[in-house]
């Protein structure tokens, strides 16, 4: 990894959440990391003459985006097309996925489950420099009870013993989160959205367990018992939460709760037909969920619940190169484009557990950082129109 000074961009930190404080300036880097940050007449080059310089005159500069929620092993098209094929096309899906993820500026993912724990493989792969892509948070296998929600890419376990057994299992084949069914779900035959998922007692051991191995759980969870459960139990995050009660959203922000509402979900396939190879028993099933969904996300931003910007992308249509579809449709919800900027970067970064300012521009922080063309304080559309990609340091030769 070289030196690298990034010159007269307008650079949003996304270090303070209330005061974007646009300016223009250098940032400079080494070694993956961000060495320093100046501002105007501050910028002091001499140490960095013989860094490899980039000129960001007319360019927005932001932190990498991160994908809160994906399932890399479909790209996004008809449901699921190559789970038949086995593990090692699932790989190569999954590796083409990442890599679209980091041109459109995704250079954070958390995967939250896929089969053969292929999400892992890339993982590895990506950081032994084999192939390019985003730095990745994967789960593995959700963990599900017998025959729920997710049960052909899941850990199925029916009691506290056996969750806290399958946690053990993910985190001993590299998982870095643990992701909980906390109720049926949609995309899954043999169950509904309010369907049954894993107990508040088996959660309660499954969160100790997990802060025992030192990492964090997200919960898949749509209807309110399984939302109310979840967070009892003491998860990071819940996943979808399309039935968020008053109540279960003032007990998040007490217990410090975040909420990755997938929003594209119902935004993308609401408008869809049968005739884009989506079942009608799948759109019969998300549709119903749209307005919860939303209210549910504007209740918790309002009441200052952290929200985390995940897609669900992996999902049919949910191409993992249109992540900007979540932060569109925050927008359309009543974020402002800084917040939505900020559920994917610092508050997602922070959701993700991140020690190192990751989704920040500051001293320390990784060097990922994107440069747009467009600011994105006016609409979070700009963060389609991407110039170039920084990931770990280096720039990125593609861009979508």
């Amino acid at each position: 990894m070289g030196r690298l000074n990034l010159q007269n961009a307008t650079i949003i930190t996304c270090e303070n959440e209330l005061h974007p404080d646009p300016r223009v300036g250098s940032i400079f880097i080494d070694g993956g990391k961000i060495e320093a940050v100046h501002f105007g007449d501050s910028a002091v080059e001499g140490e960095w003459q013989g860094a490899s310089r980039v000129d960001g005159t007319g360019l927005y500069a932001v932190p990498g985006m991160i994908n809160l929620h994906a399932h890399l092993f479909n790209p996004g098209s008809a449901p699921w097309p190559y789970v038949a094929d086995g593990e090692a096309a699932l790989t190569a899906v999954a590796a083409r996925s990442a890599y679209d993820s980091l041109c459109a500026g995704v250079t954070s993912i958390r995967e939250l489950g896929s089969p053969h724990h292929v999400a892992l493989t890339v993982k590895n792969l990506i950081e032994d420099g084999l192939i390019l892509g985003p730095r990745i948070v994967a789960a593995g296998s959700v963990v599900t009870i017998t025959g729920g929600h997710g049960h052909w890419m899941g850990d199925e376990a029916d009691s506290p013993s056996e969750v806290v057994k399958a946690i053990r299992r993910q985190v001993k084949a590299g998982a870095g989160v643990i992701k909980f069914m906390a109720s049926g779900g949609a995309g899954t035959v043999e169950t509904t959205t309010s369907s049954p998922g894993l107990s508040l007692e088996s959660m309660k051991a499954g969160v100790a367990e997990a802060a025992a191995l030192g990492v964090r759980v997200a919960a898949h969870a749509l209807d309110s018992v399984g939302i109310e459960n979840a967070v009892r139990a003491g998860v990071t995050s819940i996943e979808h939460g399309t039935a968020c009660t008053p109540d279960t959203i003032s007990e998040m922000r007490d217990r410090g709760v975040a909420l990755v509402s997938t929003l594209s979900v119902n935004k993308i396939l609401d408008a869809a037909s049968p005739s884009l190879g989506i079942p009608q028993w799948l759109l019969d099933r998300v549709r119903p969920l749209a307005r919860g969904r939303y209210e549910s996300f504007r209740a918790a931003l309002e009441s200052g619940v952290k929200v985390g910007a995940g897609m669900d992308s992996g999902v049919p249509l949910l191409r993992h190169e249109d992540f900007v579809t979540e932060l569109e449709t925050m927008e359309w919800l009543g974020a402002t484009s800084y917040q939505a900027l900020l559920a994917a970067t610092k508050w997602a970064g922070e959701i993700l557990g991140s020690t190192d300012r990751l989704g920040q521009l500051a001293a320390g922080s990784p060097a990922d950082i994107l440069l747009l063309r467009a600011d994105p304080l006016a609409s979070a559309s700009a963060c389609r129109d991407v110039a170039a990609v920084v990931t770990r340091g280096e720039i990125l030769a593609e861009t979508r």
